[in-house]
């Protein structure tokens, strides 16, 4: 849809929780399969 309207993605990332993150809180380890954010960057 981004590029549709005239968009460039310039980046994308599956943010995820880190190995000390997850050292703590070990019920995120499922995040890694289900990434919490996907970030776009994108310019017109």
């Amino acid at each position: 849809m981004l590029i549709g309207l005239g968009f460039t993605i310039t980046h994308v990332e599956e943010w995820g929780p880190a190995d000390d993150q997850i050292a703590l809180q070990p019920e995120l380890e499922e995040e890694r399969d289900r990434p919490m954010f996907l970030l776009i960057s994108a310019k017109k």
